[in-house]
Parts: structure tokens; C-alpha cells; sequence
């Protein structure tokens, strides 16, 4: 919005400049071309110019309006009822495969999109894994920061190569223990290809510490996908032969059944959405904690009224020279009359958020408060998707 400042000088430049070309036309049609010396029109030049300044001064205050300044943010604190539930995503070079199109990768994403949406309530947090495994993103009920880190998995966001289930496992075990709720729930999407690790003692032991799994298998376990190099040809084994993955089906349901868990084999045709949104909604939902945040205090308001007094004094001001005492006072008295309307008429405006989870519990803070402000937030909050 700063960006228009420039373009608003030379605006106001060429808009005053014709204006006063048109204005010494129509004057010297009307009253002949040697007006100044005639004295039929008295137009006091002082007066004009500073006309022009206080309007270019009003805009100019416009623009800093509409860029939103603001100095500090204030605090939002918000209670809810939800889950942690930790996403554990297969970021191995098999995930590249395209049984799934256009690769299980993708299709894995397409899914913890659905599932974040579904459940705005929760708090999720992503932990890719590959030989190694690490949590790209603490558990959070910030939905698009969410959003933006699934959208960077890709397969190099684990530098060890291969594949651990047992150390994403692990590495969920340690994400909980700074988990606010004991409603907690691990999805773990993968092709089931363990090249290292125990993944079936790690199931043993989320049985007997009643951590709900949900294994979500991708691929085909009666074929061999082939799995692109990202080259535009195919990975391929010393002896030249194309390298192949399949879903080892077999492990996935024999990991989910020493957990406790389910298993489900996510397809082209069906993602597996339903299963995992019935399996999530079994989870008890627990007190979580206020979720503090921060919202811009802004300033916008003191440049619209410095630019409403500027538009009044201009107003107020006369062009004409000599006395106009009585105009002055006929102008003043109507900005008196209509400046109390003026802000009696005028809301300051509130810049909502979009996630219509936050808007609910932010309109419930604003009732409890007595504050009028609750409606808009409950509106948005219907309105929005």
C-alpha cells in the first residue's frame, strides 16, 4: 500500500494543475480574459493552496490507513477441546513410486490435508521419517502452519536414507511428553518397507501404554511399482535391474494388530478418509490449555480521523478573498452538525481470522466479555467452509 504514495504525488500534481487550467479557462470565458485587474472575481491563491495541501495530506493519510500500521500485538488467549495427534509421514525414495497417482508421496499429502480440515479442534504434528526420523513441527493447533510444512515434505527431508518405522515410533513417544491432553493418537502413513529397526516391539509397547495407531498403507502389495529417480528415468539395482516397491501389507496389519490399532490401505479410489475420521472421533476429547496468540493492535483508525479533520478544514476553508465571514460560519456550523453523526455512524473495523475454529472460540472469549464484537465472529465462522 506504500507502493502508492508515489503514484498518489504525481496524481494530485496533475489533478491540481488541470484543475487550475480549467478553472482560469471557465473564468475567462465568463468574465473576460483580463479578470484579475477587473475585480469581478476575488479568489485568494493563499487559501487555494492550502486547500490542495490539506487534500493531498488527507489522502496521503488514507494510503498509511490502508496499509494497517500498528506498533505492538495484543494477546488472544483461546480453551478448547481436542486430541494431539502426531502424523508420521514415509518420506523414503519408494514414496516416489506412482501406483498412487502421481505418487504415493503425493497422495499421502492429499490425505493429512483432509484430515487436518476435518478435524480443526485437534492439534497435529508432523514428524517425517526415513532411516532416521525428527518432528518437523510440535504439535499445534495453528492449521495453515500445518499446511505449509506438509506442503514441503518431500524425499529429501530426511538426509538418511531407508526406512525406520521404529524410530518415527520413538520419535512420537518423545513428542508426547509435552502433550497437554492424555487424548493422544498416532497416524502413521507409510508403503511398509522397513529396511532397519524393530517397528513390531514399538507396537507392543503403544498397547500397553493405550496410544491409539492408525497405520495407513500406500501402494499396491501384489506389484512391484517401479520408482522413478527424479531424473526422468528409473532406480535400479547393481545389477541393472529396475528397483521395485510394493506395500508390505502384511507387516502394516501385523503392526497395527500388536498395537491395538487398525490398519487401512489407502487407494486410488478410496483414500481411507472415512476409517481414519471414525478412528479419530472415538478419541475421547480432553481440556487442552489456552492456545496463546497474538493479533496486530492497529493504528489505522488515528490516520482516518487525521484525515477526516484535514477533509473538514479544507472544507471549511473559502477560496473567495475579501470578507466571507458569513460563509466561514455557515461552513463550520455544518461539519458540527455532522461530525458527531460522522462518528456516531463509525465502526472500527475487525480483522477476523479464516479458520472458522478460531473465529467460534474467539466470539465465545468476545460474549463472555459482553463484547457486541461476538456476533461477527460467530457470523464468519458459519459463513466459512
Amino acid at each position: 500500500m506504500l507502493l502508492l504514495i508515489p503514484f498518489l504525488a504525481v496524481a494530485a500534481i496533475i489533478f491540481f494543475t488541470a484543475g487550475a487550467v480549467k478553472r482560469r479557462r471557465m473564468t475567462a470565458m465568463i468574465a473576460g480574459e483580463n479578470f484579475r485587474e477587473s475585480g469581478a472575481v476575488k479568489i485568494s491563491l493563499h487559501k487555494r493552496k492550502w486547500k490542495h495541501f490539506l487534500y493531498a495530506s488527507a489522502m496521503l493519510l488514507l494510503v498509511f490507513a490502508a496499509a494497517r500500521p500498528y506498533i505492538k500485538s495484543l494477546p488472544v488467549n483461546v480453551e478448547f477441546q481436542g486430541s494431539d495427534i502426531l502424523l508420521l509421514v514415509d518420506v523414503s525414495k519408494s514414496m516416489r513410486a506412482t501406483d498412487l497417482p502421481p505418487s504415493r508421496m503425493e497422495h499421502a499429502k492429499y490425505l493429512l490435508r483432509e484430515i487436518i480440515q476435518a478435524f480443526p479442534a485437534d492439534r497435529f504434528g508432523l514428524i517425517p521419517f526415513a532411516g532416521k526420523a525428527y518432528l518437523s513441527l510440535p504439535l499445534t493447533a495453528d492449521h495453515s502452519a500445518l499446511d505449509e510444512s506438509i506442503n514441503e515434505l518431500d524425499y529429501e527431508s530426511v538426509p538418511l536414507g531407508g526406512t525406520n518405522i521404529e524410530a518415527a515410533l520413538q520419535t512420537a513417544l518423545k513428542a508426547f511428553r509435552g502433550a497437554q491432553s492424555d487424548s493422544v493418537a498416532v497416524i502413521l502413513l507409510t508403503d511398509g518397507g522397513e529396511l532397519s529397526g524393530n517397528a513390531s516391539a514399538m507396537g507392543e509397547f503403544f498397547r500397553k501404554e493405550h496410544i491409539p495407531l492408525a497405520v495407513i498403507g500406500l501402494g499396491d502389495p501384489a506389484v512391484e511399482a517401479p520408482i522413478p529417480d527424479g531424473a526422468g528415468g528409473v532406480i535400479r539395482t547393481p545389477d541393472g535391474k529396475a528397483a521395485g516397491s510394493r506395500l508390505n501389507e502384511n507387516a502394516m496389519r501385523k503392526l497395527a494388530e500388536l498395537a491395538g490399532g487398525i490398519y487401512i490401505r489407502s487407494q486410488v479410489g478410496d483414500t481411507g478418509f472415512t476409517a481414519v475420521r471414525q478412528f479419530l472421533k472415538k478419541l475421547s476429547k480432553k481440556d487442552i490449555s489456552a492456545a496463546s496468540g497474538t493479533v496486530p493492535d492497529d493504528l489505522f483508525g488515528i490516520f482516518i480521523f487525521g484525515a477526516v479533520v484535514l477533509l473538514m478544514i479544507a472544507g471549511i476553508i473559502s477560496e473567495r478573498g475579501g470578507e466571507n465571514g458569513k460563509l466561514l460560519k455557515k461552513n463550520i456550523s455544518l461539519w458540527i452538525f455532522f461530525f458527531p453523526l460522522l462518528l456516531a455512524g463509525a465502526e472500527k473495523s475487525i480483522d477476523l481470522p479464516d479458520d472458522p475454529y478460531t473465529l467460534y472460540q474467539q466470539g465465545v472469549a468476545k460474549q463472555r466479555a459482553n463484547d457486541r464484537s461476538a456476533e461477527k465472529y460467530y457470523e464468519k465462522a458459519v459463513q466459512s467452509d
